[in-house]
């Protein structure tokens, strides 16, 4: 561990256009060193930048990052306006080399192709490189039916019920 002290704008700046696994190069006494950005601590209230841990990495060895989820397309059921699809957790643990990892990974909602089918982790597309570390079998993204389709459904399954029991009277 080597403590530093960086220009506070600069470091700001280039910590907000990099993404959570994005490699940076720290330059110190004329010697480049890859670095990944961890434990970034800001004040409770200004959000200014107090403390950053930066990780030099080796290109050979693996290290674990987190990708952040994003939602793309529309599920079936979201395309024919029976409701709309959510995305249940916001990232996932993840594995390589430092120059595999990514800080971001699409969540194609299309794969939902009916109301009761939900989005997994291991149906998710990641790059070569990369092992995802979060649970495979946990729900990534699902659908969740309008109010008004809800109700209707309910209301289709009380009155199918209602005539059989009209028609044994």
């Amino acid at each position: 561990p080597e403590s530093i002290q960086l220009d506070t704008l600069k470091t700001t700046l280039t910590l907000r256009d990099a993404g959570d696994n994005d490699i940076l190069t720290l330059e110190r006494d004329g010697k480049e060193r890859r670095v990944l950005a961890r434990e970034i601590q800001r004040h409770v209230y200004k959000r200014d930048l107090l403390h950053v841990d930066f990780l030099e990495i080796n290109a050979d060895s693996n290290v674990t990052g987190v990708a952040t989820l994003n939602l793309v397309g529309r599920s079936v059921p979201e395309q024919q306006g029976l409701g709309s699809t959510l995305l249940v957790i916001n990232s996932i643990e993840i594995s390589g080399r430092p120059d595999d990892l990514v800080s971001e990974l699409e969540v194609n909602a299309e794969i939902i192709d009916k109301p009761s089918r939900n989005l997994l982790v291991s149906d998710l597309v990641v790059p070569e490189g990369v092992t995802v570390l979060t649970t495979s079998d946990l729900t990534v993204a699902r659908f969740a039916p309008n109010r008004k389709a809800a109700v209707e459904s309910e209301e289709e399954g009380l009155g199918g019920e209602l005539d059989s029991s009209a028609a044994e009277e």
